[in-house]
């Protein structure tokens, strides 16, 4: 039994290290963002320069996800091993209180089986969900580009106060963009990924143990 404490934070760790990755994303936005010339007053030139900064963003994007997924996956594991091991404590007590002796996690198949699937489904789910933030970004940099240039070659503000306004456009953080079009911040998305897979884990591992006792 798992409970709403524990759940609330058992994506903490997990969130913290997508938190760097985001961080690490925006640097990058705000690092081109301030590479490309705004100042150019041919506006074909001007499209093939953000075009060319934006698919080196899409790669170095890509890239971080990658390095990152690789740390997520061992925290994402330790995270689960430690909510199935807390959620069975309290069920193992009272089975041992009527003289059954529940087989611990480690030394049950079925018990390893069902962790090592949902552990490959969620590590899946957050690789996937944080490849979207490459096109997401990618495009809210085009976006913030064009508007800074609009903004310049207008006159209508300077270059420095137009850069200031394309960097509120990362003032949400970045987010992730589901099929159905819903979108949530990174974190958020993250935190949503990991509570789920926890909570239907250990519920599916207190199910298995309770046919291990027979009952």
């Amino acid at each position: 039994m798992l409970t709403p404490d524990y759940l609330k934070n058992v994506a903490n760790d997990t969130i913290n290290l997508y938190q760097k990755l985001e961080n690490a994303i925006i640097r990058d936005i705000v690092r081109r963002l301030k590479n490309t010339d705004f100042e150019m007053t041919e506006s074909a030139r001007f499209q093939i320069q953000v075009a060319q900064e934006a698919g080196l963003l899409y790669d170095d994007i890509i890239a971080k996800v990658a390095k990152y997924s690789g740390v997520s996956e061992n925290i994402v594991k330790k995270t689960f091993e430690n909510s199935a091991i807390e959620a069975l404590k309290y069920d193992d007590n009272i089975y041992k209180k009527h003289g059954l002796n529940p087989i611990p996690i480690k030394q049950s198949k079925n018990m390893l089986e069902l962790l090592k699937n949902t552990l490959i489904k969620t590590n899946g789910s957050l690789y996937n969900l944080t490849l979207t933030t490459a096109s997401t970004s990618q495009d809210k940099f085009i976006q913030a580009c064009n508007e800074a240039y609009m903004e310049i070659s207008s006159g209508a503000f300077d270059y420095n106060t137009a850069i200031r306004r394309a960097l509120k456009n990362f003032g949400d953080g970045v987010q992730v963009q589901y099929d159905s079009g819903y979108k949530l911040n990174i974190k958020s998305a993250v935190k949503r990924a990991v509570m789920t897979g926890v909570n239907q884990t250990c519920l599916k591992m207190q199910e298995l143990r309770a046919k291990e006792m027979r009952l």
